[in-house]
């Protein structure tokens, strides 16, 4: 069931409409799309529950050039979840002494700020950390089954890698390295990097990952989509059914000195 307020949303949910079906096959519930012009993120899951028993996807734009990709996105991450076996359905959860310690190691670098912003800078970069270490590589694994199984959204991958990309870029520009603890900025960087190389290797435009060409955050990048590479491919040759997102996160935790920041709930 969809909700397309122009002409134009109903093409591109029409273009969805196989991934529509394949998500609801497997999920044996409706999939419904909303246009929602208040929204505060551009696209949102609402996954269903067994008081309302349809997942929805929720989104803002209904023109913009991205949206079909966001939307499909999120059906395609749903997909994934449901495939998973439920007992690999674990949460990241943070852990206390790594947080403070992140905090503590932040609040020496930003000694210009009120202590209550130390502390707001020091919790921001910890949870960024984590949740860009929980959602990047699950995010190019989408890419990278969207560009194989959607064809007719290239245009719009490419619209959507261009504008991550040139976010990232921007990111660089800011100055805040100097505010950051080493292992916090490294894993940063190093993610960052991971991302525009993938874009810049899906969409065949080498200026994706310009930024980061010919620095170290480059070679560790590469280090870690390497690592993403290889336990893709474990897990396609393992004979059991396992969850190959956390296998991800877990290698690429482990380069970045970051492995001991969390646990699997």
């Amino acid at each position: 069931m969809t909700d397309a307020a122009t002409p134009d949303a109903a093409t591109w949910l029409s273009d969805l409409g196989d991934l529509f079906d394949r998500v609801e096959q497997v999920a044996g519930v409706p999939l419904q799309t909303l246009w929602v012009s208040e929204l505060e993120d551009q696209s949102i899951l609402l996954p269903a529950s067994d008081a309302d028993p349809v997942h929805r996807i929720l989104y803002r734009d209904n023109t913009h050039e991205t949206t079909p990709y966001l939307v499909a996105m999120e059906a395609v991450q749903l997909l994934r979840v449901l495939q998973a076996p439920g007992e690999q359905q674990l949460a990241m959860l943070p852990r206390r002494e790594a947080r403070e310690r992140v905090v503590s190691e932040a609040e020496r670098r930003n000694r210009d700020l009120s202590l209550a912003q130390q502390r707001k800078v020091g919790l921001n970069l910890y949870n960024t950390t984590l949740s860009q270490l929980r959602t990047v590589p699950p995010a190019m694994a989408v890419d990278r089954w969207l560009f194989e199984q959607l064809p007719q959204l290239r245009s719009r991958q490419d619209a959507f890698l261009r504008q991550q990309c040139q976010e990232l870029a921007e990111g660089l520009a800011l100055g805040m390295d100097r505010r950051m603890p080493p292992l916090v900025l490294q894993a940063n960087r190093a993610m960052d990097a991971a991302y525009a190389i993938h874009a810049a290797t899906l969409s065949g435009v080498p200026e994706f990952s310009l930024p980061y060409q010919g620095s170290a955050w480059e070679e560790l990048g590469t280090e870690l989509l390497q690592l993403a590479q290889a336990s893709t491919s474990d897990a396609a040759e393992s004979t059991e059914v396992s969850d190959p997102d956390r296998q991800v996160i877990d290698a690429w935790a482990e380069r970045l000195g970051i492995a001991r920041w969390y646990d699997w709930s």
